[in-house]
């Protein structure tokens, strides 16, 4: 069954998570965009353990996940990183990141 966590508890998780770096998998599709936006894999783990999730979490039935967009200023701009809760899995999967404005 996929998590189904409110904004704060699924804050609360990612961070929680992503202290360790072993607990979090980057998709080929997010290191590709890190690459094109310029964003380091510190970068995304700044985001993952001080960002906040201003957008309601939303399932993915498909991948039973519960994805989230976190976002977190760092290195002078704005960037988001897309976290999937799997149901079936402790870790957190890092699906995408881009700059938000």
């Amino acid at each position: 069954m996929i998590p189904s966590l409110t904004k704060q508890q699924a804050t609360a998780r990612i961070r929680e998570i992503a202290q360790d770096s072993r607990n979090v998998i980057i998709t080929t599709h997010a290191k590709t965009r890190m690459g094109e936006r310029k964003i380091s894999r510190q970068m995304v783990f700044e985001c993952l353990r001080h960002g906040r999730i201003e957008r309601q979490p939303e399932p993915n039935i498909m991948k039973g996940s519960l994805e989230c967009l976190m976002e977190h200023h760092v290195a002078g701009e704005t960037i988001g990183v897309v976290a999937a809760i799997p149901e079936d899995n402790p870790g957190i999967i890092v699906v995408t990141v881009m700059h938000v404005k």
